[in-house]
């Protein structure tokens, strides 16, 4: 369980990171990268005291500060997969599928180009 979530994509999954959150909980929603609505479950974020706030990337020294609170807190990202560059279309297409299983990050690893 957390008291906050910080989420860019929005979509199906707010109603899960609702459950995930403890009472008095905050999701944090910069973007719909998703490109779809999302269905919340009103009932649980009030009777829960949770709070959904929606934010910008703000000016440059909260982009600084968020960085530094990041550092501080040592605040990382839930990674569901990495993917070879070769199989970035597959990996794409499926976070999009019907009943789709994941939570977290899809990670594309591009390989540096090797030295002449």
């Amino acid at each position: 369980m957390f008291d906050i979530i910080i989420d860019g994509a929005a979509g199906p999954n707010m109603n899960k990171f609702i459950r995930l959150l403890n009472r008095g909980g905050r999701i944090v929603s910069y973007g719909g990268t998703t490109l779809e609505k999302p269905t919340i479950d009103i009932f649980r974020l009030f009777l829960c005291d949770m709070k959904l706030v929606g934010t910008s990337l703000g000016s440059d020294k909260d982009w600084k500060e968020m960085l530094q609170l990041i550092e501080q807190k040592k605040i990382v990202p839930i990674i569901d997969s990495i993917k070879p560059f070769s199989e970035s279309i597959d990996a794409i297409n499926a976070m999009g599928a019907t009943g789709s299983k994941q939570f977290g990050k899809v990670v594309i690893q591009i390989d540096p180009i090797a030295k002449l």
